[in-house]
């Protein structure tokens, strides 16, 4: 199964996936973050990477079967300092 981690941070749901359903194949990872992708990059240098989900057409993952969204979560998080919630620069 063909699959694509979008906000993949520095991998835990394809570390879980790759667990529970073992024919799964994370071949697409879209991460902003350059620590996050500098992990991706160790641990998965196979897949193929793209850094910015608003760059990312359709065609780019079309083989994909299944779409993992680990969505950000800082601007509404009750750990954030901000607080700005949903209006926030990345939600």
């Amino acid at each position: 199964m063909i699959t694509t981690s979008a906000f993949a941070g520095i991998g835990g749901l394809e570390l879980g996936i790759s667990a529970a359903i073992p024919e799964a194949d994370v071949r697409y990872k879209i991460e902003i973050d350059p620590y996050c992708n500098a992990v991706l990059e160790k641990h998965w240098p196979e897949t193929t990477r793209y850094h910015d989900i608003r760059k990312v057409r359709p065609e780019d993952i079309a083989q994909t079967e299944c779409l993992l969204a680990g969505l950000p979560c800082q601007d509404t998080s009750i750990a954030s300092p901000t607080g700005t919630g949903l209006a926030g620069e990345r939600s």
